[in-house]
């Protein structure tokens, strides 16, 4: 018996409201069991040096300061500024970081359900079973990811951005509605104040669409380029007009925009140290995940079914994310990228069930599915380790495996103990985190010195006169650090490794950190 319009119209709102409430539900229990996690720290878990990064230039910028004018960065801002704000508004502290970023984890991971689902239901004859199984898969796939690093990153942001415009993009096809467009191009604006090679790379997707769209002259789509670039610009036209009124435009446009594409800056680094193609273990993983989604795209284009332009409007955008970071095959790059990837992958095993009935598709299904969460339940995260407390104030009841707890609190001890509040001190090359744990601040616009960022001199000359200028008399060397990208510290830092080497001395070797103290001779009172 078929419905009336008007019953149609009352059941809609009932289903959007269930549709509601389960997305929310799948959040909290997400949350639930992402925020003990994101309150320890992994094993082997670069803290001090990605995450730390993000934590720190969001703390300079709850202080006031401003990306780019005040602190030197070379990715897009959004993240560190949402992570700033959230600072402003709870308080500063490593927790509050791991706290904001489980609660954005968990919406990743509603949106990877989402999307996956809803790829789903557009499928040709889906059975009724398929929806929340591709969910449920997908989720599965992007938990095991995701439970590695609960943490605030900016990878972390875009990777939920991309995966939003996606779904916006898919909803703008099947509803017409250009309101959707809109908020895809808008999201994808966004990801490119995040991380400007995605947002870059999204464009390319979406044109690559279109394009197949004029080629089997699709008229019906609801995706029109013009609004969809229009949405694009709106957030780029808003953070032009917010950095001009801060006075950090030119500094954004030359070093967000400029000094990536120069010869002295990213392209320089890559050029000198360019990342191997690997073939193997996780290498292998990396490449085989676009290969699949190429294998998904043409399968549904090339049928000829209408629904099968949606499956495009996700699977092209995706292939194109996975461009972003072509060929760095580690698992840390990978891992943004396992949540876009995931319904994909999910789809493909329906595929596979679709060639089954009766018991021996259930026992598949089943199968597929507990072997998923049986991954996820093995992984090293969720094994029970020990944990000792950072002492740090600012680490707000964030533990670490026991033996780095110790050296972290040792040398925030130590630090403490040989300046005074307020005093700045200075970390090389690289472990941010440092300044915040310690409660000491950097007098310097350096956030890191790494190779293919310090070969312009006056990047190097303004850091070393302003560590004179601001009596720093304490400089933390993070040992393993000497050689990066396989460079020496002094061949791509020279001013500043000679600088070191005449004007300090080392006091105390704490694990992998060197405390250097200002030598006698060279000793200056603050602010001289």
């Amino acid at each position: 018996m078929s419905r009336s319009p008007s019953q149609n119209n009352e059941v809609r709102p009932r289903y959007a409201a269930a549709g509601i409430a389960g997305y929310g539900l799948i959040f909290i229990l997400t949350l639930a069991v992402l925020l003990p996690l994101g309150m320890s720290t992994p094993e082997g878990y670069h803290a001090f040096y990605d995450e730390g990064s993000a934590v720190y230039a969001s703390h300079r910028i709850a202080q006031g300061d401003h990306l780019y004018k005040d602190l030197w960065y070379f990715k897009g801002p959004l993240s560190y500024y949402c992570l700033g704000w959230i600072f402003s508004i709870f308080g500063e502290s490593l927790a509050v970081a791991r706290i904001a970023g489980a609660a954005l984890l968990s919406i990743l991971m509603v949106l990877v359900f989402a999307c996956a689902r809803r790829l789903a239901m557009l499928r040709e004859n889906p059975d009724t079973w398929e929806a929340p199984l591709a969910g449920l898969t997908a989720w599965g796939l992007a938990a095991m990811a995701v439970v590695q690093r609960v943490s605030w990153h900016n990878s972390w942001c875009v990777s939920l951005l991309c995966l939003a415009a996606i779904c916006c993009a898919i909803q703008a096809e099947q509803t017409g509605r250009r309101s959707w467009t809109a908020a895809s191009g808008f999201l994808a604006g966004a990801a490119f104040l995040t991380k400007q090679v995605f947002g870059l790379w999204l464009i390319l997707g979406m044109v690559a669409l279109w394009a197949m769209g004029k080629a089997r002259k699709n008229s019906e789509s609801g995706l029109s380029p013009f609004i969809w670039l229009g949405g694009w610009i709106a957030p780029l036209a808003g953070w032009i007009i917010y950095s001009a009124f801060a006075g950090s435009l030119p500094d954004f446009f030359n070093l967000a925009i400029l000094y990536p594409f120069k010869a002295r800056g990213v392209v320089q680094g890559l050029a000198l140290a360019p990342p191997a193609l690997d073939f193997s273990g996780i290498g292998l993983v990396f490449y085989v995940l676009p290969i699949l989604l190429i294998v998904l795209i043409l399968r549904s284009f090339a049928a000829g079914i209408h629904k099968g332009r949606s499956l495009a409007l996700y699977g092209v955008p995706a292939l194109c994310l996975f461009g972003t970071l072509f060929p760095r095959a580690d698992m840390g790059h990978l891992r943004p990228l396992i949540p876009l990837a995931a319904p994909g992958i999910a789809l493909l095993m329906l595929d596979v069930l679709r060639k089954f009935s009766g018991p021996s598709k259930t026992m598949l299904a089943g199968a597929a599915v507990l072997t998923i969460f049986g991954l996820l339940l093995a992984g090293p995260s969720l094994r029970p380790a020990p944990q000792s407390s950072l002492d740090s104030r600012m680490a707000g009841g964030v533990t670490a495996d026991p033996a780095i707890a110790r050296e972290i609190n040792a040398l925030v001890l130590e630090i403490q103990r040989k300046t005074h509040p307020g005093e700045p001190i200075f970390v090389a090359p690289w472990a941010p985190l440092v300044y915040c744990l310690a409660e000491r601040p950097n007098p310097t616009k350096a956030r890191i010195i790494w190779p293919g960022q310090w070969s312009q001199p006056p990047y190097i000359d303004e850091t070393v006169a302003l560590l004179d200028k601001s009596g720093v008399n304490i400089i933390v060397w993070v040992s393993g650090q000497e050689k990066i990208s396989g460079r020496n510290f002094e061949d791509y830092a020279p001013v500043m490794a000679r600088h070191i080497d005449e004007n300090f001395i080392p006091v105390k070797q704490i694990g992998r950190f060197n405390v250097l103290k200002r030598a006698a001779a060279h000793a200056l009172p603050p602010g001289k």
